[in-house]
């Protein structure tokens, strides 16, 4: 049977969250299809008519406790393991991004 659930790629194990801010999973479905997503002992029903999803869950506290999101449809299962919230920061562009702090007094 044809998976009827695929999370963007985007989505793996081992993910950080961004705490205090919604969590929006996204990727494609069949038409019709009802997710159950469980997490932290949370569980959220969605209900989606078309072929592409976005689930948005309310905001959750800092959590460095590796937890699983479970995505669940009435035919499969699908897990992303240890994810945690936190603060996250995206760094680019600069070369001396390679060097420690330490090295900077150089």
């Amino acid at each position: 049977m044809a998976s009827n659930l695929k999370l963007a790629e985007i989505f793996q194990n081992h993910m950080m969250f961004q705490a205090d801010a919604p969590v929006r999973i996204f990727g494609v479905c069949e038409r019709n299809t009802n997710i159950l997503v469980t997490l932290l002992n949370k569980t959220f029903s969605f209900s989606f008519d078309e072929t592409t999803f976005l689930i948005e869950i309310p905001a959750f506290d800092y959590v460095s406790e590796s937890f699983d999101i479970t995505l669940k449809t009435k035919e499969e299962t699908t897990v992303l393991h240890d994810c945690i919230f936190g603060d996250l920061f995206i760094a680019s562009g600069q070369s001396n991004m390679q060097f420690t702090m330490k090295e900077a007094f150089d």
